[in-house]
């Protein structure tokens, strides 16, 4: 792992190990950056669909937010690294600043957004990291404000790890009978 990466799981998960995989969803932290894009592609419909079956408003056992409020969390998160990556290509010096994720949901009231736009607004993050990745190869590397040196495909298994992860929460949350 790079810097970047061991440092994001170390301070973001602290119980998703250290080996090749989070202890708690199985992500395999040496997906290739390519695959990786692959699943925040599909993560709009994987977790929109998951919504659609999870109750209304439960927390879920053993984590703050809502199922709603996961996915609002996975669009702001991608959403930001498409800003970063685009950075990265037109300004390769450029500052990135760091956010605390729990103090964002604050900001943005996840549990009072619209759970139907949720989805939408994911896809949108998407489409638009999509547009950040257009000039940069995946072994571009950057500098991280709080986790070092790490590359495009690590900020792609990131954000992968971000989709399964909080798939895991929303099924956790469970399915109205």
């Amino acid at each position: 792992m790079t810097p970047f990466l061991q440092a994001a799981v170390t301070q973001m998960l602290p119980n998703a190990g250290d080996g090749e995989n989070c202890a708690e969803c199985g992500f395999a932290w040496d997906t290739p950056g390519t695959a990786a894009m692959g699943l925040v592609r599909d993560g709009p419909q994987r977790l929109g669909e998951l919504l659609d079956r999870a109750e209304v408003s439960a927390p879920i056992t053993g984590g703050p937010w809502s199922s709603s409020a996961y996915v609002w969390h996975v669009g702001d998160v991608t959403r930001a690294w498409s800003e970063r990556l685009h950075s990265l290509s037109v300004d390769p010096d450029a500052a990135w600043a760091g956010f605390d994720p729990d103090e964002l949901a604050q900001a943005r009231h996840y549990e009072a957004l619209p759970r139907a736009t949720a989805p939408w607004a994911l896809e949108r993050a998407v489409e638009a990291l999509d547009l950040s990745l257009g000039s940069l190869d995946t072994d571009t590397p950057f500098e991280h404000p709080e986790w070092g040196r790490g590359t495009v495909a690590d900020a792609l298994r990131w954000l992968a790890h971000e989709v399964v992860h909080h798939e895991l929460d929303i099924r956790r949350a469970g399915s109205p009978a």
